[in-house]
């Protein structure tokens, strides 16, 4: 065969698979194929339906085109979130038959609780979606299933302990914000839900609550000998006022500034206030403060990613370069690659996921019955020098 042949060739089983695409196959270019957040969304319905007892082992589900019209969904995204069901034991599939809720099913409710302010930043603050993907990595999905409940400051117990209560909840991942008192958590332990919080906070030690979460502390401390040790002297360290581990940042602050010889707390702590109901971008005035002071630092310490995006931004309004005129570095991050400079910090994305995985394992314990190996888990999260931070010798004067 030479080459126009083949070219013929080619060409004729080029328009018999268009005309194969076009009569044989109708349904599939009608209906474009399922997006994974819309199986997810099927595989989700489908779960609480037998988590909550709509159905229940043994009984018989509707059929895929009657999901379909019951979720408004594709039947096609309900058969894929189905085969996911299958695959995890959820349910079973009967050929001719049609799909059951398996016999060995029992799924207990386990829930992240996180305070309000979280649930209206969810899509721009990523340390809740890291927990609870953690979480949900650590559990067997055919035993447990785990959701999320808010809670307003002050309102722990009235916001969520009937609604644990009457969901059979039977343990929590708490992360407690500076508004959690210990009789309020107390009333959810005597109402029989094991609780495991995220932050180890000095006020409920009372309760020798579990604990699982990254080691601050540390961290800042890593920050302090590091920058020192690049010969950055005029430091200053910006910390929220209301925030459940500041006494535990102060005390690590504190500790590191006598080893470096850098000063008291008065002239490196730069304080953000951030009481309940206050905007953080009026709080965050206090570092562009810092900026144009007499005598700007060379290098400033933030809290958390949405410090440091508001420090970038008046950096950039100011003329400051990074890490030129100003090295920055935040004791948390989990948005690494937010910035137009890599940011100095702790590798918080693993960590977040680590607390996860670990509460929610000390959780599983606690509702089996069972001891935790460990009251107080501190997770090393050491810091990862990046391009925000310079050497003092290499920083140009600012002019």
């Amino acid at each position: 065969m030479d080459f126009s042949e083949f070219t013929l060739a080619m060409r004729y089983l080029f328009d018999m698979l268009l005309e194969y695409r076009k009569h044989i196959m109708p349904s599939t270019l009608n209906h474009p194929l399922p997006s994974p957040l819309k199986s997810q969304r099927a595989y989700s319905e489908v779960f609480e339906w037998i988590r909550t007892g709509r159905y229940v082992a043994g009984e018989r589900l509707p059929s895929e085109r009657e999901m379909a019209e019951l979720l408004e969904l594709n039947h096609i995204t309900v058969r894929r979130g189905l085969a996911r069901l299958v695959k995890e034991g959820v349910i079973e599939k009967r050929p001719n038959v049609g799909n059951f809720v398996a016999q060995s099913t029992r799924v207990a409710p386990l829930a992240l609780v996180l305070p309000e302010y979280l649930q209206a930043e969810l899509a721009g603050h990523p340390w809740a979606g890291m927990v609870l993907a953690g979480g949900c990595a650590a559990i067997d999905p055919t035993k447990y299933s785990l959701s999320t409940l808010y809670y307003r400051s002050g309102r722990l117990w009235e916001d969520v302990g009937r609604a644990l209560q009457n969901a059979g909840v039977k343990g929590i991942l708490l992360a407690p914000d500076s508004s959690v008192q210990p009789e309020q958590v107390r009333r959810l332990l005597e109402a029989g839900v094991n609780v495991v919080a995220t932050q180890d906070v000095s006020r409920l030690a009372v309760l020798s609550l579990p604990a699982v979460q990254p080691d601050h502390g540390m961290a800042l401390t890593q920050l302090i000998y590091g920058l020192h040790e690049r010969g950055h002297r005029r430091i200053r360290v910006a910390m929220y006022t209301c925030n459940p581990l500041r006494d535990e940042l102060l005390n690590a602050l504190r500790n590191a500034l006598e080893q470096t010889v850098l000063g008291g707390l008065d002239h490196v702590l730069l304080d953000i206030p951030n009481p309940p109901g206050v905007a953080l971008t009026e709080s965050y005035r206090a570092m562009t403060d810092a900026l144009t002071a007499s005598q700007m630092p060379s290098a400033v310490v933030v809290p958390d990613e949405f410090a440091a995006a508001d420090l970038f931004q008046a950096c950039y309004r100011l003329g400051i370069r990074i890490p030129d005129d100003l090295s920055i570095a935040a004791m948390v991050d989990h948005t690494p690659r937010a910035y137009a400079v890599s940011l100095t910090a702790p590798n918080s994305v693993v960590a977040a996921r680590q607390t996860g995985e670990i509460a929610i394992e000390q959780l599983v314990a606690l509702t089996q019955d069972s001891e935790v190996s460990c009251r107080r888990i501190l997770l090393r999260s050491d810091v990862v020098w990046r391009d925000s931070v310079a050497s003092v010798e290499t920083v140009r004067p600012t002019e």
